[in-house]
């Protein structure tokens, strides 16, 4: 399906949970970018991810799972892990 240009993107977190963190061992969940020993946070969040294009609106409600951490310059990095799952996506056209 012909959408057209992506005009533009929007999200909405419906639900967000942080476990305990964990260290970042080889063995386990490992995150490759991040140091060994660092601390990962565990995330689970429900969002909803909006995409604008020239003749319809996409929208995908999504559970998702990810870990979080922080890179050397103290910005939070978050990485997917298995457990995502696309609850429902819906298409809106658009008239013009």
């Amino acid at each position: 399906v012909d959408r057209g240009e992506k005009v533009g993107v929007g999200i909405t977190f419906d639900g967000f949970q942080i476990a305990a963190p964990y260290p970042n061992l080889r063995g386990g969940t490992f995150i490759a970018d991040a140091p060994v020993g660092l601390k990962l946070y565990p995330i689970k969040t429900k969002y909803t991810l909006c995409s604008l294009y020239s003749t319809e609106i996409v929208r995908e409600e999504t559970d998702g799972r990810m870990v979080c951490f922080k890179d050397q310059f103290g910005e939070w990095v978050c990485a997917a892990v298995s457990g995502n799952r696309m609850i429902k996506r819906t298409r809106e056209k658009i008239n013009r």
